[in-house]
C-alpha cells in the first residue's frame, strides 16, 4: 500500500512538473521584481552626510527635507533622486588672477574651511550644488577678491606688510559677512597675494 502511494505520488509529480516549474518561474521572476523594485526605493544616508531629495521633474529642485545619518530614504525613483549632502568640514583652495588698482595682475590664493549648517542643507544644495564649497569660493568669494583687490595697487598687495594685512582683514571679514548670509561657516581662512610672473614655488 505504502509503494503505491508512493508510485502515484511520484507519477503526480512527474505529470505535474511542467505546470509547477511554471508556477515557480513566474514566483521567482515576480519575487525578483518586487524586491529589485523595492531596493530602488530605498537609500541609507552614510555617515557625515545628511540626505536630500531632488525633484526630477522640476529640474532638480531640492526637497526641504533633511535626512540625518544613517536613516533610510524611502523615495519614488521615477520622480525622486536621494542625494548625499556632505556636512563634516571640507578644506578647498582657489587660486586666481586679478586686476588690480593699477592694471596689473596679482595672484591670489584662498584656502578655508567650511562646513554648511545642517539645518540650511536644502537652500546650499539648490542654490551651490553639491560639491558646494567649490562653487561658493568661485561664484561669490571671488567677486569680493575683485572688488578689493582693484582698489589696491599691485605694489600695495604683494608687499606683505602691514598695509597688506589691512587688505587681507577687510577681505575676511568680507568672507565672513557671506558666509553668515549663505548659511556657510567658515575657518582657518588665509589669503596670500604673489607675482604671477615670479618663479613657481609653494604658497
Amino acid at each position: 500500500m505504502a509503494s503505491f502511494n508512493f508510485g502515484a505520488k511520484f507519477h503526480k509529480f512527474l505529470y505535474d512538473w511542467p505546470v509547477q516549474r511554471k508556477k515557480n518561474w513566474r514566483l521567482l521572476i515576480v519575487s525578483f521584481t518586487f524586491f529589485g523594485g523595492f531596493y530602488m526605493c530605498i537609500k541609507q544616508v552614510p555617515g557625515g552626510h545628511v540626505g536630500l531629495l531632488l525633484d526630477k521633474r522640476k529640474k532638480g529642485v531640492v526637497l526641504p527635507d533633511v535626512y540625518e545619518p544613517n536613516m533610510v530614504i524611502l523615495h519614488n525613483p521615477l520622480r525622486y533622486e536621494p542625494v548625499s549632502f556632505r556636512t563634516f568640514p571640507i578644506k578647498k583652495k582657489l587660486v586666481r588672477e586679478f586686476v588690480t588698482k593699477d592694471k596689473k595682475i596679482v595672484e591670489v590664493l584662498l584656502q578655508a574651511k567650511m562646513e554648511p549648517k545642517v539645518a540650511y542643507a536644502p537652500e546650499i544644495m539648490g542654490r551651490f550644488g553639491k560639491d558646494y564649497g567649490k562653487r561658493y569660493l568661485e561664484e561669490e568669494l571671488s567677486i569680493d577678491l575683485a572688488s578689493v583687490i582693484r582698489q589696491h595697487t599691485f605694489a600695495e598687495l604683494v608687499a606683505n606688510d602691514e598695509h597688506t594685512d589691512l587688505i587681507v582683514d577687510e577681505l575676511l571679514k568680507r568672507f565672513f559677512e557671506a558666509s553668515s548670509f549663505h548659511k556657510i561657516r567658515m575657518s582657518e581662512t588665509s589669503v596670500v597675494f604673489r607675482d604671477p610672473l615670479a618663479e613657481e614655488d609653494d604658497f
